[in-house]
């Protein structure tokens, strides 16, 4: 998880530590690459700052790119970005208007429509407003509807810790998984043009923060959180736990390290029906995470010791961001945005890892002098199990390519 001092901003926080300076082992070159073979270009991204929040794949193949635009202003905007192969559309303002825009995520229903949620604060606050509502939009019938509030959050300062996952469950029902403050985590699910509330998660004791949420299949979640229990301190714990019928599922404590510190959980389901949880993994003690961790599980209650599957072409890096998707072979597609130790060579790798976890040749995906601010995202389509990935390019542009099948 985030230290303490570093409840939300991940990349603040780390761009604040030292890490040691360590260099990464010599790998194969990266190949030569112009503008126009790393990925097609996403047109209609709005002028200035923006930055990519998400990325989802409807029931039609349609790509869709959840952009924050103005971030920093004093009125950010939630722009959607459409299309594919066939080309695409003009961009679609969701919202506008608001004070802050926090995390913003997008979620392909089965029905074949995509709903979006974002948390906001209200207009005229500016961006270092709490953030007080958790908003709604949904793409139906070609259009998206007027954005909707589905919870408030009344106490003073707002939500301090925006953890944020939506998923259409094994039943097919699209829920939300969101934070409440003082409450844990918080579930809405939608009954046809309505949100329904459901139970709320207890906080497994005193968990002090929430980095980010993950689902993955039949209404898991994997979390990272801190436990203080009875001769316990202050540790960085990765948990698992199901929603069903009855409510929430006892807890699971994946991995737990008193000496290190947990991030950016991605918990994924092969074609075995096996569960993977991916994570990474400070193991330096000074809160950047230099490792990528693994652990697998037949049931969701059972789970193999975590193990460091860091490829070798990255030891001894800095890992600043992981996400995941399974095709519609089964197969594990991950993308790891890494860079030398003192922080050169910022590219995007493309694992295809095994049943161990474990992957023989990251591929470059996104050569570093091609790489812009943020990070690369990746998105499953649903009906021909194809797998996106998108991306800001160092020109200030937005990219995307379908990733080659995992063997």
């Amino acid at each position: 998880m985030l230290h303490p001092r570093f409840p939300i901003a991940f990349l603040g926080a780390l761009a604040a530590c030292t890490p040691d300076a360590r260099a990464l082992p010599a790998r194969a070159p990266e190949a030569a690459a112009s503008a126009s073979d790393v990925g097609a270009a996403i047109p209609g991204a709005p002028a200035g700052e923006s930055a990519l929040a998400d990325l989802a794949v409807d029931g039609a193949g349609r790509v869709h790119a959840l952009l924050v635009a103005g971030g920093s202003s004093s009125s950010p905007s939630l722009v959607v970005l459409s299309g594919g192969d066939g080309g695409w559309a003009p961009a679609r303002t969701l919202a506008s208007g608001m004070g802050r825009v926090g995390l913003a995520r997008l979620a392909a229903g089965r029905d074949g429509g995509v709903d979006a949620f974002w948390y906001a604060a209200a207009p005229l606050t500016g961006p270092r407003a709490p953030l007080t509502e958790l908003d709604h939009a949904r793409l139906e019938g070609g259009g998206w509807t007027a954005p909707r509030a589905l919870y408030t959050e009344t106490a003073n300062g707002g939500i301090a810790d925006p953890a944020l996952a939506p998923a259409p469950g094994a039943d097919g029902v699209m829920r939300v998984v969101h934070a409440a403050a003082g409450r844990g985590l918080g579930v809405a699910s939608r009954e046809g043009s309505a949100w329904r509330a459901g139970p709320f998660a207890d906080r497994d004791g005193h968990s002090a923060a929430w980095v980010r949420t993950a689902t993955g299949g039949a209404d898991e979640l994997a979390y990272v959180g801190t436990v203080l229990s009875p001769g316990e301190h202050g540790n960085s714990d990765v948990f698992v736990r199901a929603l069903g019928a009855d409510g929430w599922s006892a807890t699971v404590r994946v991995h737990a390290d008193p000496k290190g510190y947990s991030h950016f959980p991605v918990l994924l389901r092969d074609g075995r029906g096996v569960r993977h949880l991916f994570w990474l993994e400070d193991t330096g003690g000074d809160v950047i995470p230099e490792a990528l961790f693994h652990s697998r599980s037949e049931d969701g209650r059972r789970w193999t010791k975590a193990e460091d599957v860091t490829p070798p072409a990255l030891a001894g890096g800095i890992l600043w961001m992981a996400t995941g998707a399974v095709d519609g072979g089964g197969g594990l597609h991950l993308l790891l945005r890494a860079s030398r130790a003192d922080r050169t060579g910022n590219a995007v790798h493309h694992l295809r890892p095994g049943g161990d976890g474990r992957t023989a040749a990251p591929r470059v995906l996104v050569p570093s002098e091609r790489m812009g601010t943020g990070d690369a995202l990746l998105a499953r389509d649903p009906v021909h199990g194809r797998v996106a990935a998108a991306w800001r390019a160092a020109d200030g542009g937005y990219r995307w390519a379908w990733l080659p099948p995992a063997r």
